[in-house]
């Protein structure tokens, strides 16, 4: 976690409990994704998310980055929520 001129920067690593079915023959053990926030406003963006297709996590199977960057609200009950109200507490 990192913070310069009020924005948030963290790398947040999700292990699900059962792996996930993304595409057919794809499934997905675990993610690390690099976001940014902005805490008094509650406020986020993606800047990249990895997908992982093994229990190890060292096999990529997916990359995601936004085609346009831009601040969002988190969605409700979501990883990005969960980590937006935790890492702001901590700035």
């Amino acid at each position: 976690m990192k913070t310069v001129n009020g924005i948030i920067t963290a790398r947040i690593r999700v292990k699900f409990t059962t792996p996930v079915d993304a595409k057919p023959g794809v499934k997905w053990f675990a993610s690390h994704t690099s976001r940014c926030s902005t805490a008094p406003k509650s406020k986020v963006a993606a800047k990249e998310s990895l997908y992982y297709g093994d229990a190890g996590e060292s096999k990529v199977v997916e990359r995601q980055a936004p085609v346009q960057p831009g601040y969002g609200p988190a969605m409700r009950g979501a990883m990005t929520e969960v980590a937006l109200n935790y890492l702001c507490k901590k700035s």
